[in-house]
């Protein structure tokens, strides 16, 4: 199964008593309450990809490439702080850490960008730097102690410029996007040239990747460690020579029913730090593009990303009757498709047929589990079937409130249709479960 917890001792999770697997869809499971029978649960799980990365080394005609498992605790937190729309706060474990070793105290949602830009071009935005730049994008150094999971710094740095055991770093060009066959890949390249006052060569030993974070506002608050890499070769750079160093990061995208095509939209977007552009008003799989739940297409020249003024964990947290935000639940039937961006027949707030008690979406929670080096962030939500007879959920989903820049719409980030119908009786309620999860492997 592997995209779902269950508890093997009820000691884990004393609330709640797990039945059967949905036969439909087995990501997701059912059971119930144990401190209330009359609440059923649904809880689903999310496996989020990790996008398996690549570095390749190029001096002339000689080309070295190795695979990089490279992303520290930073990447894993900042990642699911935005797709599981929780503040970097909500755990230790999930706190971006500076480049001096300490925690960054800010209760927001890391981002890398700030404004509607185009991101890829937008200069030390990202992965991507300016020229002469060693604090953005792909950097070097001469350090070979292995990584670690909380890596936060460069071992040792090789730092830009043209006096001794210095490289010049070149300006970090436009990245190469591309989908085939269930892949996204995303291709970033650098020069380095060898100039040293020395004149002698430059063995480099690690590989690693900074990106800055903004807060709140506008400004940019530092920059941080996201990836590093020891090369299994270290590799010279001679005098008066230089190397390109190539990183791809390739995403196969997973199962329909898991991530809907707006939350794969926004894991591209926030994974490789590249805009949510297309050349059309298209939205399915194969397209970058995100869809409002009332049908509005953003495709421009930006990031779609959590809004940029908020602090606190904001993105699923709807207010009691409130439907463009948090859990939602219908009673449609047509099958999960890449084009979903509303349930096929949501049911509305209210007591009347056809309609739930939305509570207030619940506080979310978050756990690193380090012997599996597993992060998982929790959503909930409650609803009541207050309506004078049975009513069957077939479907749930769940709708995340994010932004372009200001302006905040209600997007579906996933849409499940169940094997197992949910049958609520009068004053019976649902609680459905959202675990968000990324494992180092």
């Amino acid at each position: 199964m592997g995209l779902v917890h269950v508890w093997e001792d009820e000691r884990d999770k004393p609330n709640i008593q797990i039945t059967h697997q949905d036969r439909r869809s087995p990501h997701v499971l059912h059971g119930y309450r144990n401190d209330d029978p009359k609440t059923k649960v649904v809880r689903v799980g999310i496996d989020i990809p990790r996008p398996q990365n690549y570095i390749e080394i190029r001096q002339g005609n000689k080309v070295y490439e190795q695979e990089a498992h490279s992303p520290v605790r930073n990447f894993y937190a900042r990642l699911l702080c935005q797709i599981g729309g929780v503040s970097q706060l909500i755990s230790a474990g999930f706190t971006i850490r500076k480049q001096d070793n300490t925690l960054d105290t800010g209760d927001y949602i890391p981002n890398d960008d700030y404004a509607s830009s185009n991101v890829e071009l937008a200069g030390n935005h990202g992965f991507y730097a300016y020229t002469a730049s060693d604090t953005f994008g792909i950097v070097l150094g001469t350090g070979n102690t292995a990584w670690d999971l909380d890596n936060y710094i460069p071992e040792a740095l090789i730092q830009q410029g043209v006096t001794a055991g210095k490289l010049v770093y070149s300006a970090t060009p436009s990245p190469i996007i591309s989908y085939t066959d269930g892949v996204w890949t995303v291709i970033g390249r650098r020069v380095f040239d060898n100039f040293n006052a020395d004149a002698n060569t430059i063995t480099v030993k690690e590989v690693c990747q900074f990106i800055p974070l903004y807060g709140t506002g506008s400004t940019e608050l530092f920059v941080y460690l996201d990836e590093r890499t020891v090369l299994v070769t270290p590799k010279d750079i001679p005098y008066k020579s230089g190397a390109v160093f190539t990183y791809t990061r390739a995403l196969t995208v997973p199962a329909l029913g898991v991530l809907s095509s707006n939350g794969l939209a926004l894991l591209v977007a926030q994974a490789f730090c590249v805009n949510n552009y297309d050349s059309a008003d298209v939205f399915g799989s194969g397209y970058r593009t995100m869809k409002t739940i009332d049908g509005t297409i953003f495709s421009g020249l930006y990031q779609i990303k959590r809004p940029t003024s908020a602090t606190g964990s904001i993105i699923y947290n709807g207010a009691a009757g409130l439907l463009t935000k948090g859990c939602v639940a219908g009673y449609g039937t047509t099958a999960v498709a890449d084009t979903d961006y509303v349930l096929d027949d949501e049911f509305a707030h209210g007591s009347l047929e056809n309609q739930l008690g939305y509570s207030a979406q619940d506080t979310p929670s978050a756990v690193y589990d380090a012997p599996s080096k597993t992060f998982t962030v929790t959503q909930s939500r409650t609803l009541t079937n207050n309506y004078a007879g049975n009513q069957s959920i077939t479907e749930i989903g769940i709708v995340g409130g994010y932004a372009q820049s200001a302006t905040v719409s209600g997007f579906l980030m996933s849409r499940t249709v169940l094997g197992s119908a949910v049958v609520l009786a009068q004053n019976e309620s649902i609680s459905i479960i959202y675990d968000f999860t990324m494992t180092h492997p």
